[in-house]
């Protein structure tokens, strides 16, 4: 297995070069030749002119290997992750006005994009057919948007489209090398066999899934770029009935290592791990009404942190809408810069040159963002003051140029993080935090205190103060969480890890938040089956 593991992933090592010239491949000479012909005849009569045009084009190629309870899946071993996918966004009008920003009933804020056959032909037809859709769509907002700052009568506001130097960044795309079957086959059915052993269990799924995705993207003013990112990852599923009746869903889903010799033994201890948290979920207590300190493994600290701070630092440019007076989406730390919006114990980094933490790689890696622009580190908190936001060249107050933090995945561009550095000033062991755990709870009074594993879908244990046993508990919701609870953080562990969470990694250590309110939630018990699982 080892063996097989080291050719694949020496497959995915690539050198990564700074770019002053597009490479020359299919994709970039469909995406060059359309980018031209339609900078040059793409304009009604009348209507605004198109001012920034983006081409995007991702190829995706891998195996999936599944297996549930030890039967593997028919098409398992093949290549089902394979495909061309591509999109085109465009802003019309002028530096000054344009479409971008605004949002109505007819024009939802969503890019437009499709699938498409990897030919060089097949290509630009369809990046034809999407780029005539997105001028209909960028003029008649730009026209809407416009009625509607006169209509509200708006002043003057910075640049919706501010210049930015040339950004390109390319590194060398290589083919994917389909894997033997036999070895994955063989350690999917093994470790999903597993399940059958437990009769409690309906369903325990384990897939590992291997590939890479090659992303090319060019914009009108020149800038490209071209890299490409491991998809590698197992995901485990399992399905049961705890003893309290409850229909329980688990699902984990992990990146496999860089280190080539890691990823074998990382998916089996995965595996066994997940087995011993179904175990304990089974027999589970219900939750019952708390309020107390609570201490977040890594995972769940990523959760906790990609709530209560990624939500609210991300579009810090409200979008007009046609819709509402407010934009909901709008981060609630846009207003925020200089004042204190955490713990003083913690600084925090946006790095999205950043492609690997401790053997694992980022979800987050961007060298150069969706508008075009090279990507910038950022110190985003200081002391626990935020000092800046994430930006795009749709400028706002204070702010000259964009630091390279436009981000889009369906939507149109927003300013958004990418892989966020949670560094605390001072930290301890995992074990001298569980012990300060208790000891606030000591303080306080109480029984016992929490330690979730992940959030928000919240698997978490009690700690008992007395003798410090700990019990698993289940249907628990947090009750009135807020920012505020940033700034409640208590203690951080010396226990890093990333987590990817979409797009966007998260670097966090366990951390102890001084207070949480929760409850319990009012799941009811399903009926149970009439006939037990066969053994």
């Amino acid at each position: 297995m080892k063996k097989w593991l080291g050719i694949f992933f020496l497959c995915l090592l690539v050198q990564s070069v700074s770019a002053t010239q597009l490479p020359d491949n299919i994709y970039f000479r469909a995406m060059q030749a359309e980018m031209n012909r339609t900078k040059k005849h793409l304009h009604v009569k009348g209507s605004a002119k198109p001012l920034y045009i983006v081409y995007r084009v991702a190829h995706q190629e891998g195996q999936n290997f599944s297996a549930d309870m030890g039967q593997l899946y028919k098409t398992s071993g093949q290549n089902p992750i394979s495909g061309v996918g591509m999109a085109v966004y465009m802003y019309a009008g002028d530096q000054k006005h344009n479409s971008s920003g605004f949002v109505d009933d007819r024009y939802p804020y969503t890019v437009l994009s499709g699938r498409g056959g990897d030919s060089e032909e097949a290509l630009r037809q369809n990046l034809w057919q999407l780029t005539d859709l997105e001028y209909i769509k960028a003029s008649n907002l730009a026209e809407k948007k416009e009625a509607y700052r006169r209509r509200k009568n708006l002043g003057e506001e910075p640049n919706d489209f501010s210049t930015a130097p040339h950004a390109s960044y390319v590194e060398e795309i290589r083919p994917f090398e389909p894997y033997p079957a036999a070895p994955f086959e063989a350690l999917v059915q093994e470790l999903s066999a597993e399940g059958k052993k437990r009769n409690y269990l309906e369903q325990y799924e384990v897939s590992v899934r291997l590939g890479q995705i090659a992303r090319y993207f060019l914009d009108s003013e020149g800038n490209f770029y071209q890299i490409q990112v491991p998809t590698n990852e197992v995901i485990l599923v399992a399905s049961f009935r705890n003893t309290d009746g409850y229909k329980r869903n688990l699902q984990a889903n992990y990146p496999l290592p860089v280190d080539i010799n890691k990823a074998e033994e990382f998916i089996r201890a995965k595996a066994t791990e997940f087995l011993q948290q179904i175990a304990q979920q089974r027999t589970a207590k219900k939750a019952e009404p708390y309020i107390g300190p609570v201490l977040f493994m890594p995972e769940a600290a990523a959760g906790f942190f990609q709530q209560l701070f990624i939500k609210n630092i991300r579009n810090s440019k409200p979008l007009l809408s046609a819709r509402s007076e407010t934009d909901a989406s709008a981060g609630l730390f846009k207003d925020k810069v200089g004042m204190r919006v955490m713990s003083p114990m913690f600084e925090v980094f946006d790095r999205p040159q950043a492609r690997q933490y401790q053997d694992f790689p980022l979800s987050g890696f961007m060298p150069v963002d969706a508008e075009g622009v090279q990507a910038q580190e950022l110190h985003l908190v200081e002391n626990g003051k935020l000092q800046m936001l994430p930006t795009m060249r749709s400028l706002i107050k204070d702010q000259s140029r964009s630091n390279g933090h436009a981000r889009s995945v369906s939507a149109y561009p927003r300013a958004d993080v990418t892989n966020v550095f949670f560094e605390p000033m001072s930290a301890v062991s995992p074990k001298l935090l569980e012990e300060k755990l208790l000891q606030r709870c000591r303080e306080l009074g109480l029984e016992y205190g929490y330690i979730f594993h992940s959030f928000p879908y919240v698997l978490a244990e009690r700690i008992y103060t007395a003798d410090g046993h700990k019990e698993a508990v289940y249907g628990i919701k947090l009750d009135g969480l807020t920012a505020r609870s940033l700034r409640d953080i208590a203690a951080a562990g010396t226990d890093a890890q990333s987590v990817n969470l979409g797009n966007v990694s998260v670097i966090t250590p366990s951390i102890l938040v001084e207070e949480i309110e929760m409850v319990p939630t009012q799941q009811k018990p399903d009926r149970a089956p009439f006939l037990s699982l066969p053994k």
